[in-house]
């Protein structure tokens, strides 16, 4: 089962503490293409997802597949 980390700010601060951890039985790519799908419906706008595995490895480095989505309204 796959680790799902979704920093939500829900909140004016970038500061607040709204860290919500959920697992998903689907894998990152899989996960994200839901997420996308479900802000979409809600009328919010995705404004970019980071593939930061993809950016280790032309740093030269190696990573687990890890994505970042960037939504809001």
């Amino acid at each position: 089962m796959k680790k799902l980390i979704l920093v939500l700010a829900c909140g004016i601060s970038l500061f607040a503490n709204d860290l919500v951890i959920k697992e998903s039985n689907y894998s990152v790519t899989k996960t994200i293409k839901h997420i996308k799908n479900i802000v979409t419906k809600k009328g919010m706008k995705v404004f970019s997802v980071i593939n930061h595995q993809a950016n280790a490895k032309k740093a030269g480095m190696k990573m687990r597949e890890a994505k970042l989505i960037i939504f809001g309204n």
